[in-house]
């Protein structure tokens, strides 16, 4: 089977299970709205600081770039020797 195929089936999107086209700051101000009321607490935007841009990159690079990840839904995970990070890899 392809991989289209079998990812077809098994990734939903907001287009599919709305059957509408949700515009990209919809998406934002609702997944805002459903994580203040999640959380209990006011989310305020500001720039991201040094330690998550880092661990974003590093993130992108180890992670969700790996065919690992993307193609068979594994966990990638990664032990960090200097313990700036308490867990694997979010």
């Amino acid at each position: 089977m392809e991989i289209l195929e079998v990812a077809e089936r098994r990734i939903g999107s907001l287009k599919k299970e709305l059957r509408r086209d949700v515009s990209l700051d919809d998406a934002e101000e609702v997944l805002v709205k459903g994580f203040e009321k999640a959380l209990n607490m006011k989310l305020v935007e500001d720039e991201l600081t040094i330690f998550e841009k880092d661990l974003a990159d590093r993130l992108c690079r180890e992670k969700y770039t790996t065919d690992r990840w993307n193609f068979k839904g594994e966990e990638v995970t990664r032990e960090r020797p200097d313990h700036s990070l308490k867990s694997s890899l979010p």
